[in-house]
């Protein structure tokens, strides 16, 4: 697990304007301005005609709300969103990453976005289908994370 400070405009553009997160899937999130904003990525299989093949909304699906709370005059007060890199990103993830681990051992892969009214953070999350204190997937996560923001452009720092 790495905590980074991202260079706020830019990532914003990144996660609100551009297609950058478009593909992560969409766990939850929390945005603060004159009301409290929750809002729960997961699907309701019931409401469609045919039932999906995820569990959570896409981050396209949910962005153009998120972005007609958050846009305006005035910043919000804090937000936290939480990204899963989708099934087909965690395959890549493990191929480029040369790990010798299967796909149905890593249940989760996410970047937790906070925002604290002046900062924006981020800080990476594993979660793996059985326990061990091998941390090679979570060191190779923060290691790609790293390199997915510098192809990016965005600036980061990388606090602990």
């Amino acid at each position: 697990m790495k905590t980074l400070l991202l260079e706020t405009k830019t990532c914003m553009n990144h996660i609100l304007l551009r297609k950058t997160f478009d593909s992560f899937a969409f766990i939850e999130g929390e945005i603060i301005t004159a009301n409290k904003y929750n809002i729960d990525g997961k699907l309701h299989p019931n409401y469609f005609d045919q039932k999906p093949d995820r569990i959570y909304s896409s981050w396209y699906e949910i962005k153009e709300y998120c972005l007609s709370i958050i846009k305006g005059k005035r910043t919000p007060l804090s937000f936290h969103l939480v990204f899963a890199l989708s099934k087909e990103q965690i395959i890549d993830f493990i191929k480029g990453s040369n790990l010798n681990h299967r796909e149905e051992e890593i249940s989760g892969l996410y970047f937790n976005f906070r925002f604290d009214g002046t900062k924006l953070y981020l800080v990476t999350g594993t979660t793996l289908t059985n326990f061990t204190l091998d941390k090679t997937i979570e060191k190779s996560f923060d290691d790609y994370t790293c390199r997915f923001f510098k192809q990016q452009q965005i600036s980061c720092e990388i606090l602990s």
